[in-house]
């Protein structure tokens, strides 16, 4: 019944505007047996025969490796000033020993214990606020080349019920999963802050130079909410999904929530999908600044992927992001967008319009593969001073004749073509690809560790994946993850040097807490995203 009014709200609204860990090990390792990371370029695409050809198939080389903020690039050393540890029986009135443990509340609190260099450790367990009954505050801060670092004890899985707010600079929270217990979706009364429902949950960041590695957050009232106008930022590696709530207007809550004004704030190798607003990432504001992104390696299911809102978008730069049953929207409501640089991304949608451009006064989109099954490929809309579009070397797969859209004209290939300049290089096919292809995306700040994105356009029921660039060690055991049921949807194996076998059918979908049904269907088999780590 819940999942039904969810989708009667959606289309009303539409017509209107037209993995618990399989094994375990008898030893959990210190802190300080953990190895020190090993940093790999970000892509290595698997290509999975041989006679493919760049007019047949999706394909992007290794670059270098991706723009890390100054003051994260050491944490790969683990050279820690000092190391506190917190566990769900702590106490405000120990010392931060391992013997003498904090709470959280007070962990996260500026005590004046903890400085730049130090890191804590948070043992396994579920936890929730005292001080505040729906939060963690973070207030401790570090400097600017040596965080605080709050981080998951290797190989136990820390909950957070409630949400976390970090209000000071300089921190990295890494490794949490963030949720909310809470089994009310549904609001009353419209808008983004009903008084009638009190959902708790997220992670949101209110400073700059913060990290937030690893995570992931779920069933939260937000997901990742970084507005903040001061940049410096890195999302990094996260997981978000099933935010949020139904109201009588719309379903509210965002996989990733930014704005901002200075600097640059960095969204890499997340993975977002079925939340209730049908939002991964949502680079929107009404008065905020929108300025400095740089998203790479992001994966977005059956959510919309936008960046735009009333005031000018600019100086976005989005490469290597992957979606799957979602569109792409550059630009909402300013006509005064300004230099947006989209290339070598895979998006497909089978379902609807791949990719939306409007508003952008400059734009490269290049090198970029672009299918949809039964609908457009790219709507465009240019304003009226629009000056220097790069948009050429592009792959299309469509299989209606008219897949262009620009300014409310429909086109063929050939008309888009001659009507736009754009193209010339391109290539367009009318029907999809009967192959496959695999990107494995290492992790920059954890060894053994990376995604696993396939695009099977044959539907074959399992790929084929070499995982050799993770670092992995024969004899490794590890842990296949299905990103859409990351806690239950689980494989594991030894690693033995030898490609590893996927299977790309009978997985499930995560059902948000206090809901009947999954909020999207599963991409499977045509789509899959993986999370790939190791047990002790």
């Amino acid at each position: 019944m819940k999942k039904n009014i969810f989708k009667f709200t959606n289309l009303f609204l539409l017509l209107l505007v037209s993995c618990s860990l399989m094994g375990s090990s008898p030893h959990t390792p210190t802190p300080q047996e953990e190895q020190p990371n090993k940093v790999y370029l970000p892509t290595i695409v698997n290509s999975t025969n041989t006679a493919q050809t760049s007019t047949d198939f999706c394909y992007s080389t290794p670059k270098a490796d991706p723009v890390i903020p100054d003051f994260v690039k050491n944490l790969t050393s683990n050279n820690y000033r000092s190391e506190f540890y917190v566990t769900t029986s702590g106490s405000p009135n120990g010392d931060g020993s391992l013997n003498h443990p904090w709470d959280l509340d007070s962990a996260l609190l500026d005590s004046g214990n903890v400085r730049g260099g130090d890191i804590i450790w948070i043992k396994g367990g579920t936890y929730h606020p005292n001080i505040e009954p729906s939060k963690y505050n973070v207030k401790i801060s570090g400097d600017d080349n040596n965080p605080v670092i709050v981080r998951a004890f290797p190989g136990e899985r820390v909950s957070i019920d409630g949400g976390i707010q970090v209000y000071s600079p300089n921190v990295v929270i890494w490794g949490l999963e963030i949720f909310s217990s809470n089994t009310d979706r549904v609001a009353s009364e419209s808008g983004s802050n009903p008084s009638d429902l009190d959902r708790p949950g997220g992670l949101a960041v209110y400073n700059k130079n913060v990290a937030l590695i690893n995570n992931v957050v779920h069933d939260g009232g937000h997901g990742i909410t970084d507005q903040n106008p001061a940049g410096n930022n890195i999302i990094y590696g996260n997981l978000s999904y099933n935010t949020g709530w139904l109201g009588p207007d719309r379903g509210h809550g965002h996989g990733y929530y930014g704005q901002n004004e200075f600097d640059t704030k960095f969204i890499y190798e997340n993975i977002m999908f079925n939340n209730f607003s049908n939002y991964s990432y949502h680079i929107y504001g009404e008065s905020g600044p929108l300025q400095n992104f740089v998203f790479s390696g992001n994966v977005a299911i059956n959510d919309t992927f936008l960046i735009g809102g009333y005031e000018p978008a600019v100086n976005m730069t989005l490469t290597e992001n992957y979606t799957f049953n979602a569109t792409t929207k550059l630009g909402y409501r300013s006509e005064q967008n300004d230099s947006v640089n989209f290339n070598q991304n895979r998006l497909w949608n089978p379902n609807s319009l791949a990719l939306e451009i409007q508003g952008w006064k400059n734009a490269n989109i290049s090198n970029n593969c672009i299918s949809s099954d039964n609908n457009f490929l790219a709507e465009l809309d240019q304003p009226s001073d629009a000056g220097s579009y790069v948009w050429d070397n592009n792959l299309y797969f469509s299989e209606i004749s008219n897949p262009f859209n620009l300014e409310n004209s429909t086109l063929s290939w050939s008309k888009w073509q001659s009507s736009t300049g754009f193209d010339k290089s391109s290539n367009y096919n009318t029907k999809l690809s009967t192959n496959y292809d695999i990107v494995v995306r290492p992790n920059y700040f954890e060894n053994k560790r990376g995604n696993v994105i396939v695009y099977n356009w044959q539907k074959a029921n399992s790929v084929t994946v070499d995982i050799s660039a993770l670092g992995l060690q024969n004899g490794d055991r590890y842990i296949i993850h299905n990103a859409q049921d990351f806690y239950k949807g689980t494989i594991d194996g030894v690693y033995t040097g030898q490609p590893i076998t996927i299977p790309m059918t009978g997985w499930s979908t995560t059902i948000p807490i206090g809901w009947d049904e999954a909020l999207g269907e599963s991409s499977f088999p045509d789509f899959g995203v993986f999370v790939i780590t190791t047990q002790p």
